[in-house]
């Protein structure tokens, strides 16, 4: 867990380091269309199955980012507390969009006793 942090704070300031890190997003942002296309029933092309990959894709970077970046990592929340609530606030979001849209199943399930994962 440290090489990652170092390795995010490094991303900051050095441009090839940045380059890599969000390259890495960007493959990663096609393979989760793919697997809410398989999740959904919907085509890995449509804006909206692009448009979820991309929120759930970077609210991840940011989730480490965030993580990575704060002062006292020995006191600040652990790095899977951060994605979770990352996630978690990224399914509010498309849970509101389920509402909007019935019938359509929701990409991500949270368990919904794990307090873990709770604000």
């Amino acid at each position: 867990m440290e090489t990652l942090r170092g390795l995010v704070r490094l991303s900051r300031d050095e441009p090839g380091l940045r380059a890599v890190w969000l390259e890495a997003h960007f493959d990663a942002e096609g393979i989760l269309a793919g697997l809410i296309a398989e999740g959904t029933d919907r085509s890995e092309d449509g804006l909206a199955v692009r448009l979820e990959a991309g929120m759930m894709n970077t609210a991840l970077r940011v989730a480490v980012e965030h993580w990575a970046l704060q002062p006292h990592e020995t006191t600040g929340p652990p790095l899977g507390a951060t994605l979770g609530h990352a996630l978690q606030a990224i399914t509010r979001f498309l849970e509101a969009d389920a509402v909007r849209a019935p019938g359509r199943r929701r990409m991500i399930h949270l368990p919904a006793g794990d307090s873990r994962l709770r604000e």
